[in-house]
Parts: C-alpha cells; sequence; structure tokens
C-alpha cells in the first residue's frame, strides 16, 4: 500500500468517526429529558401525559395564569362529592410538569366538571403558582396548599 492510500484510508477512517460520533451525539441528546426553561408547549404536553385521558383534560398555560380542567362522567342523577377529589389529580399533573422544570405560573385555575345523568357540578380551585411550588418542594403541606386555595362549586341542571 503506497502513502497516498495511506492518506485516504485515514482521512476515510476519520471520517466515519465524526458520522457515527454525530449520530451517536444527536441520539443521546434527542433521549435526555429536558429540565430547564422548557417553553409552555412542552409543560401542557407533559401535564396532559400525567392526567388520565379518559378525563379529557384540557390546559392553557401562560407565564401570568394557568388553566387546567378536566370532565368527570357518572351514570347516577348527580355526581358523588368525592368529584372534587379530581382537583388533586389536576394537581399532580401539574406537579409533574413543574417538577422537570416548567415555568411556574402565577396564578393557577383548576376546574372539574363532573356530570350526572340529571345534574352537573364544577368544582374550581384557585391558588398561586409559589404555593404549588412550595408544596411540591415539600415546604408546604397538602393542609396548608387546601387552606390557601380558593374554592367554589357551581351546580346546573
Amino acid at each position: 500500500m503506497n502513502h497516498r492510500q495511506k492518506v485516504i484510508l485515514i482521512g476515510m477512517g476519520l471520517l466515519n468517526l465524526l458520522v457515527i460520533g454525530g449520530l451517536g451525539y444527536v441520539i443521546w441528546r434527542n433521549s435526555q429529558v429536558p429540565t430547564v426553561g422548557l417553553d409552555t408547549t412542552l409543560c401542557t404536553e407533559q401535564t396532559l401525559k400525567a392526567i388520565p385521558s379518559y378525563l379529557s383534560p384540557a390546559i392553557a398555560w401562560e407565564a401570568e395564569q394557568c388553566y387546567l380542567t378536566v370532565t368527570a362522567s357518572y351514570d347516577v342523577p348527580a355526581p358523588p362529592e368525592s368529584s372534587a377529589q379530581l382537583l388533586w389529580v389536576e394537581l399532580d399533573g401539574l406537579a409533574q410538569a413543574l417538577r422537570v422544570g416548567c415555568p411556574t405560573p402565577k396564578a393557577v385555575t383548576l376546574t372539574v366538571t363532573a356530570h350526572g345523568t340529571s345534574e352537573s357540578r364544577s368544582y374550581i380551585a384557585q391558588c398561586r403558582g409559589e404555593d404549588i411550588k412550595a408544596w411540591i418542594d415539600g415546604t408546604l403541606s397538602p393542609e396548608a396548599l387546601a387552606a390557601k386555595t380558593l374554592y367554589r362549586t357551581v351546580k346546573a341542571k
């Protein structure tokens, strides 16, 4: 093998290493879970993924305000009062996104709309994002978070 062939062979080997290394980097980079600076599109996806789809979750997430709603249907005339506990399911979904670096909105409105066969109820909770963040961080108990939250129940026939 002459000198020219050796140089070409070494060049081809280096090019292969560069291509394989680049592909490996792309695969590694795409497999990483983003942790900081997530945009709200990724945050909404993360939140919706954490809430069961049978609840038909919907979300609008902005820096100032986050609205999250779920819907539950029951085969009884009036939905059970325990439907209000679904507010915690929403809160857990939101917490999932905040734990991976999503920006904390200043205010959060959670809504559960529960439909019975002849009556519906909406449970609405409004809280500050910083209180939710403190709850996630463990510096605010669930009871204290519940006490700082404003609640409303709307009944419809």
